[in-house]
């Protein structure tokens, strides 16, 4: 059975053959291209899965390079592994910016390293467009039957690919954001991957008493001094076992405490109250809402914990930063809503704008409980603007820009009310967004990704969606 297709760009007729000894028995199958143009056209006529390309062509890198730059811009989602005897640390960087997946420098461990370092990124690449498709079809990152996190904006989307990276590891995770933002969720998320049968444990260390929160997370073996209990008492952290383990709010954990935490994760050990040292086999997460600089500098929170905890860092944007994910947020909730309630109510573009409006400083909490008073105020089967009050809230309508020589006609020409498409209109804000990014960076797309706050692959990717790639990167 074929494992997947690949397209190799090499012109050296002994690497080649290396090639195809190393996969041919791995059920691949193989085409061959000896020059970066006709690298090109194999594209073009096939669908190759993944590109292994030599980087060095008639002695100059500048072909390898040209053809990373021009293959994405026809298949955004193309798999490139370079293969290269060239190991400058500034010539792999300049790969990996322009969008190759992995660089494999040439040396005699290459036979052995290929098979394995192709079906990784083989794998990869199908988790992407299973994840994608999942997305498209469920607005956001399904965990679950009826579990998902709402969005498709990009910053979820690096959200997404995070989860995805921690969800198969036992790496501690930190997780940070504002309250509102969905910290849980994003924890719960990550556990999911672990399968129905393993515990999600959590504790909220702000609202557990310092003296209760210790035994809580430990455990008291049993007849313990001061605790009257005649049988042991099994602390949160034995309770995960090999499942997950979620510091809620570890921002509010006293400093003593922090230090047996810290010892703990250093250890992987653990010793309930006047018990023997158990493994520590869950994995690790904490969330909070702190600034972890101030809490540090004001010696409210140790450093090193922080950099213990923070082996992989995810951080959830806030709702007014994403807002081309409300009515996506609000539908969903609303459906959530009516299969409570019994009642269905369409949502009016009108009362959408008003919500797009506003900037949501209790994010996607206060959204839902927004949507909750208006399904009470609203006796209809329409939820129209009125029935939305915003005045029990702490935030404020976004009040729009100027911009240049725009009129007030223009501006109420583009109104999303007047439009009445929504994702027509996101499409061409966003369209517009990456127009204006190239023309600030010159045609340059790794700086125009840096200035859209972009990672250098997804933005190729959105160039293609939008039929942009054609501005291509003027280094």
């Amino acid at each position: 059975m074929e494992k997947g297709r690949i397209l190799i760009v090499e012109d050296d007729p002994s690497y080649v053959k290396l090639y195809r000894n190393a996969l041919g028995t791995s059920g691949y199958a193989i085409e061959v291209a000896r020059e970066p143009s006709a690298g090109l056209r194999a594209l073009r006529e096939r669908t190759p899965d993944l590109v292994l390309l030599d980087l060095t062509f008639d002695g100059t890198p500048q072909g390898g390079l040209g053809f990373i730059s021009g293959a994405l811009q026809d298949r955004t989602d193309l798999s490139i592994i370079i293969i290269s005897a060239q190991s400058d640390s500034a010539m792999i960087n300049k790969a990996i910016e322009l969008g190759a997946v992995d660089y494999i420098v040439k040396d005699h461990s290459l036979y052995e390293l290929l098979p394995f370092r192709i079906n990784q990124a083989l794998k990869r690449m199908r988790l992407e467009k299973l994840i994608q498709t999942q997305i498209d079809l469920h607005n956001g990152f399904v965990f679950g039957p009826g579990r998902v996190i709402v969005g498709k904006s990009s910053k979820m989307y690096q959200v997404y690919a995070l989860i995805e990276k921690v969800a198969w590891s036992r790496s501690t995770v930190l997780i940070l954001g504002e309250s509102g933002t969905g910290k849980e969720l994003v924890a719960q998320a990550i556990h999911a991957r672990k399968g129905p049968d393993t515990p999600f444990i959590s504790i909220d260390c702000g609202s557990v008493p310092e003296t209760v929160l210790e035994s809580e997370l430990f455990g008291v073996k049993a007849r313990y001094p001061g605790f009257h209990n005649r049988e042991p008492l099994i602390g949160k952290m034995e309770a995960a076992k090999e499942g997950t383990f979620l510091l809620d709010e570890i921002g509010n954990m006293s400093i003593g405490l922090q230090a047996k935490l810290l010892r703990v994760l250093e250890e992987r050990k653990f010793r309930p109250l006047g018990g023997e040292e158990l493994p520590l086999r869950a994995q690790v997460i904490s969330s909070t809402n702190i600034d972890f600089k101030t809490a540090i500098q004001s010696g409210r929170f140790r450093e090193d914990l922080y950099y213990r905890l923070n082996e992989v860092r995810i951080v959830l944007p806030p709702l007014r930063d994403r807002l081309e994910d409300v009515p996506l947020l609000a539908r969903h909730l609303l459906d959530q809503l009516r299969s409570q309630t019994g009642r269905a109510v369409e949502i009016l573009p009108q009362a959408l704008d008003k919500l797009m409006a506003y900037d949501w400083p209790g994010n996607v909490r206060e959204l839902d409980k927004t949507l909750q008073r208006a399904l009470m105020a609203c006796q209809s089967q329409y939820l129209a603007p009125k029935h939305i009050d915003l005045s029990l809230s702490g935030g404020k309508a976004q009040q729009p820009e100027a911009a240049g020589d725009t009129t007030k006609d223009e501006a109420e020409s583009f109104h999303p009310a007047t439009v009445g498409n929504y994702k027509k209109m996101v499409r061409e804000y966003q369209k517009t967004l990456l127009r204006s990014a190239l023309e600030l960076a010159d045609g340059n797309q790794s700086e125009a990704a840096r200035l859209l706050g972009l990672n250098r692959t997804h933005l190729i990717r959105l160039l293609g969606r939008h039929d942009l790639t054609k501005s291509g990167d003027m280094e």
